[in-house]
């Protein structure tokens, strides 16, 4: 018999589930199958029900838009197989009520989190197509996605729909105009377009709202874009093995070269903290913790002791640049840290191996950095580099292996630094959607771990969470792109989203003696949630089979042999 809650889901599902057990297992998430020693998850039901979703889906695309090209109708099927489509048919049905979840999980909110319910809904399909067939899978989905089906049709890509649609009737190419004000850090923007001599707008919003840009072109008829997004980032399961403690620019740069890029080149490689790559995570943690202490302050004064970290800079221009200067907002670009400053020049910090960033915080504040093993505290040397606010307190930088570079140039520069051209997508600054991740993935040969550690595709991902989000996602290390399912691609998109999402939450990854530590000391804490990187030996979270280490290029690569295909 079924009971309570999943009685309920299966009766609103609009399915009387003779194997029963199919229902139940679809409702298992991933966290309960660690803590709760579930035999299996549900993620063996999600990866059957995405391709059944995509097949009853592109079957009722083509029997019902038979007027409309291939590229119309994927981009429509993209719509409506998308995890914010399935997050919001799964809520229509309560699916987050019947949900088995960790208790870290159930606590952080899981039962709402768009990721969770849409990979839910998908493992849900999964189950009515084993118990019931192909037919008893396309009358479940139809009921969840048909309140939407029409909805979503014509959507994507409003500015291609629109200017077909001004084609077909002889209206001539559509005009967009563009324009901008308001501080550089926050400059908004309004577009309108022009059909024939029919003016419709304006859009408006910030560079950083992709969304916007779309807005004159659904605007211009009974058509209203919908931006995918990346969707909620899902909060991690602590490794079994492990010690536990109590306890979210403008468009992405994909590149469009003509002929396939390889992922065979040793990619740029950001700086290092600790030993191994200071990646995206620990840069925008330190950033965050920067834009609180210094965005929107004035610099009183610029202590230099050490002058060689200096990169075509004096010391003189940095304090005369700086002084009494208003710091607008700190950002990140590749492997810097840009304070961008009123007047239009910007500062940069390329942080070093063995280097940290420290504001002046009382001796108690210290003692409640979050510690992951037993070390003793880090001494604090001299300061190389002490910058001083007229509120709050000074934060000093400390380069004891001398690696360091600070810079003072004009903001329009920044692009020319080195590491800092042809950079590739910031999945943390900006939404990428799935459908441009993995259309700049196909573009490229290679193994998939060069290929997300390069910096002109993903920018800021390295030897640790490559690993992590190729166990994620469930795929090899040497794969090559073209041998991906769309379905794999997807659940590689999302792995690299909510591994970044995740290691940002929970302060960055301290894995070396020393650790890395945050602004104010605290050590970063997603190791303890490390699935695979240098877990070798221990047993893989999911299969009874220990974590390989295995030579790759100049280091070692971690994986699961069993579940990473």
């Amino acid at each position: 018999m079924i009971k309570g809650a999943a009685r309920a889901l299966a009766q609103r599902l609009g399915h009387d589930f003779a194997n029963v057990q199919l229902l139940r297992l679809a409702l298992v998430h991933r966290s309960a199958f660690a803590e709760e020693r579930w035999p299996e998850s549900n993620e063996r039901l999600e990866f059957l029900g995405d391709s059944v979703l995509g097949l009853v889906i592109t079957d009722a695309l083509y029997r019902r838009r038979s007027e409309q090209a291939e590229g119309r109708l994927a981009r429509a099927r993209a719509e409506l197989v998308d995890e914010t489509t399935l997050a919001e048919a799964a809520r229509r049905i309560d699916v987050g009520s019947a949900l088995r979840l960790g208790r870290g999980e159930d606590t952080s909110g899981g039962r709402d989190k768009a990721s969770i319910l849409a990979d839910a809904t998908e493992a849900l399909i999964g189950a009515v197509y084993l118990d019931g067939g192909f037919e008893a899978a396309r009358r479940v989905v139809t009921g969840l996605l048909e309140p939407v089906f029409d909805q979503r049709l014509g959507l994507a890509d409003p500015k291609s729909h629109l200017q077909e649609l001004a084609a077909a009737r002889g209206l001539g190419e559509p005009r967009y105009h563009t324009e901008s004000s308001g501080p550089d850090h926050r400059k908004q923007f309004s577009t309108t377009v022009e059909v024939s001599d029919r003016r419709f707008g304006p859009g408006t919003g910030t560079r950083n709202d992709s969304q916007n840009r779309q807005r004159p072109a659904s605007h211009s008829g009974p058509w209203r874009h919908r931006s995918s997004g990346c969707g909620g980032a899902r909060r991690p399961v602590p490794r079994v093995s492990a010690p536990r403690t109590p306890a979210d620019r403008s468009t992405p740069s994909i590149p469009g070269q003509a002929a396939p890029l390889t992922g065979h080149e040793r990619p740029p490689r950001a700086t290092a903290m600790n030993g191994e790559p200071m990646e995206l995570p620990e840069y925008e943690v330190i950033r965050r913790d920067l834009e609180r202490e210094a965005g929107g302050k004035k610099i009183a004064s610029i202590a230099v002791h050490r002058p060689k970290l200096l990169v075509e800079t004096t010391e003189k221009e940095l304090i005369a640049g700086t002084e009494g200067v208003k710091v607008s907002n700190v950002e990140r670009l590749g492997p810097y840290l840009v304070f961008r400053l009123a007047g239009g020049q910007a500062m940069t910090i390329r942080l070093g191996a063995g280097s940290w960033l420290r504001k002046d915080i009382p001796e108690k504040a210290k003692s409640k950095s979050r510690k992951t093993d037993s070390s003793p505290p880090r001494p604090e040397p001299e300061s190389d580099l002490v910058i001083s606010f007229t509120q709050g307190k000074p934060i000093r930088l400390n380069d004891p292996e001398k690696t360091c570079e600070v810079r003072l140039l004009a903001q329009e520069d920044l692009t020319t630094l080195p590491d800092a051209t042809a950079l590739g997508m910031d999945v943390v600054a900006t939404p990428v959607s799935w459908v441009s991740f993995g259309d700049a993935l196909l573009r490229r040969s290679g193994k998939l771990k060069s290929i997300l550690m390069d910096q002109t595709f993903l920018v800021g991902i390295g030897p640790i969470y490559s690993d992590e989000i190729l166990f994620t996602s469930g795929l090899r290390f040497d794969r090559n792109p073209a041998s991906l399912s769309a379905q794999e691609v997807r659940r590689l998109y999302r792995a690299v989203v909510e591994t970044m999402h995740d290691a940002i939450k929970y302060g960055g990854t301290a894995v070396d003696d020393p650790p890395f530590e945050d602004l104010s000391g605290k050590t970063g804490g997603y190791g303890e949630y490390l699935a695979v990187y240098r877990k070798d030996g221990l047993m893989s979270p999911r299969a009874r089979g220990p974590v390989v280490k295995r030579r790759y290029g100049h280091g070692w690569t971690f994986y699961c042999e069993q579940t990473q295909v």
